[in-house]
């Protein structure tokens, strides 16, 4: 009987535990590291096979949000949703009062800024002029300050990458669907590797703006990429998803949106 008994937990134990945790290790299709194929080109003609995190930084399966963070920021601007409690110094919520790189007077940026944008620069803060930082330094990176090794956020090249798959026959998109767990369900994008079955998937969770945290949720999802806005020095660059389609566009930094890590094989 014993024997049994010791048989069937070591059974248990071995079975896939789908999880996103700090120190992801692949077991499944939906488990923490999810490989759907996706073969990026470098500007110097070498490819990458970058591989998603199954889940939101901050949340802990498929179907959960996980948390809101300005661009460049790592950590949210409230201590809970629910009930709503913001930290100290963040009680205008996601709005360029509470954003840490713009001085709070003219809300001049103080970090990532192009070259020739210095109409939205603080000469005090570099006087001879914009630094020209255009993509997220890892310290800045919510993604890899928070999970390690080498997570980090999306790049541009890298969503856009991701938005061809709608066009390429080796993938299912499918714009709007809904996913269960743990009797949880939302709606969202989901991406499906047809030779593997591997499937990803982004859960339309919102975003927040001024003093309103999960805007719009389940109407779609927005997700920073590690990229800074070319129109204005003020954006960022994001993905949206929602039931009419994804699409890559820009916004004011300060926002609170959803991130998703990668990393390169």
């Amino acid at each position: 009987m014993k024997k049994l008994v010791y048989l069937f937990l070591a059974a248990v134990l071995a079975l896939p535990v789908v999880s996103c945790n700090k120190d992801p290790k692949p077991s499944g299709k939906r488990d923490s590291v999810v490989d759907i194929g996706l073969i990026i080109t470098r500007e110097d003609g070498t490819t990458y096979n970058l591989k998603f995190a199954a889940c939101n930084l901050g949340a802990s399966s498929i179907v959960e949000i996980g948390d809101y963070y300005a661009w460049g920021e790592t950590e949210p601007y409230y201590a809970s949703l629910s009930p709503l409690a913001w930290k100290e110094g963040k009680e205008k919520g996601y709005d360029m009062p509470s954003y840490k790189y713009a001085n709070k007077s003219e809300y001049r940026l103080t970090k990532y800024c192009p070259k020739s944008q210095t109409l939205y620069w603080d000469r005090s803060a570099r006087p001879e002029g914009p630094d020209g930082l255009t993509t997220l330094l890892p310290e800045d990176d919510a993604a890899h300050v928070l999970l390690g090794g080498s997570w980090r956020m999306m790049t541009e090249v890298e969503i856009n990458a991701l938005l061809a798959l709608k066009d390429n026959p080796a993938y299912e998109w499918i714009p709007w669907a809904e996913m269960s767990e743990d009797g949880v369900s939302i709606h969202g994008l989901k991406i499906v590797q047809r030779a593997t079955g591997n499937e990803l998937f982004f859960p339309a969770g919102g975003f927040s703006y001024a003093l309103i945290p999960d805007r719009d949720k389940e109407k779609r999802g927005m997700y920073w990429t590690a990229s800074e806005g070319h129109e204005e020095a003020h954006n960022a660059l994001h993905l949206t998803i929602s039931s009419t389609g994804s699409i890559l566009g820009y916004s004011y930094r300060s926002n609170g949106y959803l991130i998703r890590p990668v990393m390169e094989d």
